[in-house]
């Protein structure tokens, strides 16, 4: 009996153990919080930017945070913006806005069949600049649709599919963003059009610094301190060098001036950002 009642338990539980896994269905509330939308994480580093003329790379990691399976997945990402420390235009304004290289475009436009629960979909784009792209920063937005199918809502607790498109920051002008209320998350969204809010995120375009300035100002700054061990000793022994003193002087005061100049133009090249193209002009 013992040995009967022991293999039906066995059964029984091999049996549990070939059901299929039940996924949990998320709530609407879960579907559209800011910690549980898609997470957008590992962004490249395109270093001191893209110099003008030259490609980079645009990069990011889309994650998938939910309990069930992402369909259908679509990712937008948009260069929308162009600022510097004094001034902010749309992308748009410029003939020679940086591009994917992919589209030839402003936008492009990444797609997956499914992403899993914390799958993740590695996103890398290129980005091309022309001679005359103006330097700045470069805003980018990003738009997120996708189909979920397993997700509960108030009222309603069988569990249901539906279509959600997610925007971030860029899309909305700031009254719109600023009448999100997070205690009212849903009403808020809807309002908007939209199921969830994702990050923005951005990248540089810029020259490098030339080296000569950096290297005319140590150069300076080790005549200058040469020259003043000089002077010591002709100050210490005045009789033995009577006409060193005064040409010393002379190449102190011009390397100097040489340091001076150079340490003046670093400083200007990183203080102010330079000035950008004029804006397309309308056909």
């Amino acid at each position: 009996m013992r040995r009967a009642a022991l293999g039906s338990s066995a059964l029984a539980l091999a049996a549990l153990m070939a059901l299929p896994a039940v996924v949990v269905a998320d709530p609407i509330e879960t579907i559209e919080h800011p910690t549980r939308v898609p997470a957008f994480e590992s962004f490249l580093s395109l270093g001191n930017g893209i110099e003008p003329g030259s490609t980079g790379t645009y990069g990011l990691t889309l994650r998938n945070r939910y309990n069930g399976t992402m369909e259908n997945v679509s990712l937008t990402i948009e260069i929308y913006r162009w600022a510097t420390v004094e001034q902010a235009r749309p992308a748009t304004d410029f003939s020679t806005p940086p591009v994917f290289v992919d589209t030839g475009r402003l936008d492009a436009t990444l797609t997956t069949a499914a992403l899993a629960p914390n799958a993740t979909l590695p996103v890398t784009l290129q980005v091309r600049t022309a001679p005359p792209t103006p330097e700045g920063v470069y805003f980018t937005r990003h738009l997120i649709a996708f189909d979920y199918p397993n997700f509960t809502a108030p009222g309603r607790p069988s569990p249901q599919s539906a279509h959600f498109v997610m925007k971030s920051r860029g899309y909305f002008t700031a009254q719109q963003f600023e009448s999100i209320n997070y205690s009212d998350l849903e009403n808020s969204l809807d309002a908007l059009g939209i199921a969830g809010i994702v990050p923005d995120s951005s990248f540089s375009v810029k020259r490098p610094a030339p080296i000569w300035p950096l290297v005319l100002v140590a150069s300076a700054t080790a005549i200058t301190g040469g020259l003043s061990f000089a002077m010591y000793l002709a100050d210490m022994h005045p009789e033995r060098f009577p006409q060193v003193k005064r040409a010393l002087l002379r190449l102190s005061g011009k390397a100097y001036v040489a340091r001076e100049l150079s340490l003046g133009w670093l400083r200007d090249r990183f203080a102010r950002p330079s000035r950008a193209a004029p804006p397309r002009k309308a056909p």
